[in-house]
């Protein structure tokens, strides 16, 4: 909720679903509870719309859910955060003070980065993070080290959702998260529980006396409660009598960390920033959370099933038939009631005065098709996703466009994405930072000075490759760029590989013929020789 304006009431009002038991204060309930209709909505359950859905026949198996949602949030997802891949900033790029790092140092980062990349799986779990922060609105990610595993192995990189996290907010910046809680509700002995991940920047001596951390520290702690007495936050205005801790889980008292971490403790001097990375979807200024790429077009969606739906049971009752008759049922020879049998080639034998006639419905379903047809396009337009996006194309056009058309019919998507990237990198950029800085050299023994290496993303648009090759021979015969620039334009480009001897290779094929062609032409010339001195001269 930002600025009194409620963004989960469409969601909420939808599903009809109960809110979480866990969760006591009302946005936070509200915000998870619209999570789960947004999640159903992708999935494309009857859950998500059972509120708002008519279902004519009565009977749940006879509704047409269309994946709406799911196709409009893949037509965003698709242009969005394509290829993520390390970059290193150039020299002039870098922040004022900073000293280039060497060559050196900069591969070995690089080196490590990506196999800690390779291991944890960490484009995959981008990937899935931007389609599940377009669902939700919300979605993070979280480091933590163990300290007991191999060297090499220690620091690991988890997704999480975003209805586990509930961040503690600064007394006097309500914008500036200062710590935060990630709850998970466990079952033990048959009992839910709640295991709660608390973490805490201490920014004043006010936090230095109540943690017994150094100002600049982050301090954490892992402890269990019971579901409705775990939430101390001040927003709650609980007090130590309303909190009600739980019996700590035993396979969580064994270890000599996992008593520091029961106990609470200071997280190595290294690592200054909460290792809690949240990722926001149409951010609202200062509200602390992100709204779901399909907020506002949910009864659209729900509409859209609707119709196909209705368009469904259109045709069955066409074929099928409803009929009407003045007579009762039909009895069997002992005089009991049985069922009417309309079928192909069977004949009704009615009392006399009695009638039986089919009703005439709708004669076609083409209403239903053009006002199925305009609320998808309501859809689509209303979050930004052209018909192109989503692989249409108009009758009679091509596939293939001039790279300016083709920018122009994509601009909607392009335009919107371009937000969430700088959602996306920053954040991400933020957290290599801490792993480069904090992470890695208090677990791992690796330090990089002065290396810094960020997140980037291609173009999303697809590439023509025929005129990119013409712009760049043109430029060439032009004599605008030299051979060895259109190479790396070629590579950078289209993708081709040259050997680093490629102009030596050239140079050498290129005097090869120029060698082969020699004799043949001094052949000729001796030929013409010869014949000329034998000619007849008239």
């Amino acid at each position: 909720m930002a600025g009194g304006v409620d963004f989960y009431s469409t969601a909420i009002a939808m599903s009809g679903a109960a809110p979480p038991t866990y969760i006591i204060p009302q946005g936070d309930k509200r915000r998870v509870q619209a999570y789960w209709t947004y999640e159903n909505l992708y999935d494309n359950l009857p859950e998500a719309v059972v509120a708002v859905l008519r279902d004519i026949s009565g009977d749940e198996k006879s509704r047409r859910m269309i994946p709406a949602a799911r196709t409009l949030i893949e037509a965003t997802n698709r242009y969005l955060g394509v290829d993520p891949a390390l970059i290193v900033p150039a020299a002039g790029q870098l922040p004022p003070g900073v000293t280039p790092p060497t060559d050196e140092v900069v591969t070995a980062a690089i080196g490590y980065l990506n196999a800690f990349f390779a291991r944890e799986q960490v484009v995959a779990k981008l990937l899935s993070l931007k389609r599940w922060m377009l669902i939700h609105g919300d979605r993070l990610l979280h480091i933590t080290a163990d300290p007991t595993k191999a060297e090499g192995t220690r620091v690991s990189l988890h997704e999480i959702s975003a209805e586990s996290y509930f961040p503690i907010h600064d007394r006097m910046d309500s914008e500036r998260v200062s710590g935060c809680y990630l709850v998970n509700v466990i079952e033990v002995d048959g009992d839910e529980i709640v295991q709660r991940l608390e973490y805490q920047k201490i920014r004043t001596p006010d936090d230095q006396a109540k943690y017994g951390a150094p100002v600049g520290s982050v301090w954490t702690r892992l402890s269990f409660w019971e579901v409705d007495g775990w939430d101390d936050r001040d927003e709650m205005g609980m007090t130590p009598e309303d909190l009600k801790p739980a019996e700590t889980v035993p396979a969580w008292a064994g270890s000599e960390e996992a008593k520091l971490l029961l106990a609470g403790m200071v997280m190595p001097a290294q690592i200054t920033t909460i290792p809690v990375y949240h990722y926001r979807n149409g951010r609202r200024g200062s509200s602390a959370f992100g709204v779901s790429e399909i907020q506002g077009v949910e009864s659209l969606i729900a509409g859209i099933s609707q119709t196909a739906t209705d368009e469904d049971l259109t045709v069955v009752l066409q074929g099928v038939g409803v009929y009407w008759t003045t007579s009762g049922k039909p009895r069997n020879d002992a005089g009991q009631e049985v069922d009417w049998e309309i079928s192909p080639a069977a004949m009704l034998e009615l009392e006399q005065g009695t009638a039986v006639g089919r009703l005439q419905g709708a004669t076609d379903i083409q209403s239903l098709l053009q006002h199925k047809a305009m609320m998808e396009q309501a859809a689509r337009d209303g979050i930004g996703t052209p018909d192109i996006a989503i692989g249409a194309f108009l009758p009679g056009n091509s596939a293939a466009e001039s790279g300016v058309a083709l920018a122009i019919r994509f601009a909607p998507v392009l335009a919107k994405n371009a937000e969430k990237e700088l959602e996306l990198t920053g954040v991400t950029n933020q957290l290599l930072f801490d792993l480069i800085n904090g992470w890695f050299p208090a677990y791992e023994g690796m330090q990089w000075p002065g290396v810094i290496i960020q997140l980037g993303f291609s173009d999303p648009l697809p590439v023509d490759r025929t005129a990119t090759m013409e712009e760049i021979i043109a430029m060439v015969t032009a004599k605008i760029i030299s051979l060895e620039v259109a190479r790396k334009l070629i590579a950078e480009k289209l993708g081709y590989q040259f050997p680093d001897d490629m102009d030596t290779q050239v140079t050498t094929e290129a005097a090869s013929l120029v060698d082969a062609t020699a004799p043949r032409l001094d052949a000729a010339v001796a030929d013409g020789a010869d014949a000329a001195d034998g000619a007849s001269v008239l």
